[in-house]
């Protein structure tokens, strides 16, 4: 039987077709790599978007100069932290001391420093709560680089000012975080909890249940869960916490999506050790920068309350 003139070129064809097929896959794979590789590197680039300023001027920024004291602390690697002490008008003016004041010490999220935050003083002064809130390291005057484990240290660092030198009472202080800043605060008040010294309440405002899952909603073709250095595991640490809990979250939240604050509450103790329920306050049509924080808007009132209730 004669043999086919066509069937070696075809076999050549089919050769070569494969070849083809394996170089373009292992540039596929070499360029997938390399990307991942990219933002291992550069993965606090993306996480942490600070601004810098030699000196942070409250008039700037629309804030009370007159109830803004600059103080510092000494941070890790003892690196000088700059921290404000935003005081109620009703604390100045009938000069309560500091014993017996109530304070919320705010932890902001990642992006800008702390002189843009005047929603969250006006809020909680108007809850005659004095606020102290500082700027995580490469943010605002604060010099450094930004990363999970001195976020943290920080935060206790200053809690230990305030409750020591400064002479808060802890069961008069309060913990605040606004995404990102939700993760530094869950920690410090598990910390804080484990040594018997928990916080009058921990509150979370658009936060993730860890970082780990926010950053796969987001890059769901990336290998996340191996790649993230700083990761905030919220879910694993709020169990720990034993003062009363609220999580605030938007419905419609894009950047750090409704489900991720619902397995955060979920993953909440049923109550404090005081018998004071988790409470979830969810914002309907909130996005993520877009909340209002005014005293009588759905957050304000609803944090309010909330204190209200953990004070009887």
């Amino acid at each position: 039987m004669p043999s086919n003139p066509n069937s070696g070129s075809l076999a050549t064809s089919l050769k070569s077709y494969w070849c083809h097929m394996r170089r373009l896959g292992l540039l596929v794979l070499f360029c997938y790599l390399g990307i991942c590789l990219l933002l291992t590197l550069l993965q606090r680039k993306l996480i942490y978007l600070p601004a810098q300023e030699n000196v942070i001027a409250p008039a700037l920024y629309a804030l009370p100069v007159s109830r803004i004291e600059s103080r510092s602390f000494p941070g890790e690697d003892e690196v000088g932290v700059k921290v404000w002490l935003v005081s109620a008008k009703v604390n100045l003016e009938k000069d309560v001391s500091s014993s017996e004041r109530r304070a919320m010490i705010v932890f902001h999220g990642n992006g800008h420093h702390r002189g843009g935050r005047g929603y969250l003083f006006e809020l909680f002064n108007s809850l005659d709560q004095d606020v102290f809130i500082f700027d995580y390291p490469g943010y605002g005057e604060t010099s450094g680089s930004p990363s999970e484990a001195a976020n943290v240290a920080n935060a206790a660092h200053l809690w230990d000012k305030v409750t020591g030198e400064w002479g808060y009472q802890p069961k008069n202080i309060s913990l605040f975080g606004e995404s990102l800043g939700g993760g530094i605060a869950t920690q410090l008040a598990a910390q804080l909890s484990e040594r018997n010294e928990a916080p009058a309440a921990l509150i979370v405002r658009s936060t993730f249940s860890s970082l780990v899952d926010a950053a796969s909603y987001h890059y769901p073709w990336l290998p996340v869960r191996w790649l993230l250095v700083d990761r905030y595991p919220s879910t694993e640490v709020i169990k720990q916490v034993t003062c009363p809990i609220l999580v605030i979250h938007g419905s419609t939240d894009q950047i750090v999506p409704y489900e991720l604050g619902e397995r955060l509450y979920e993953a909440a103790p049923p109550e404090s050790q005081n018998g004071v329920a988790k409470s979830m306050l969810v914002i309907n049509g909130g996005g993520h920068n877009n909340l209002s924080h005014r005293p009588n808007s759905p957050m304000g009132i609803g944090i309010a309350e909330f204190l209200e209730r953990i004070e009887d």
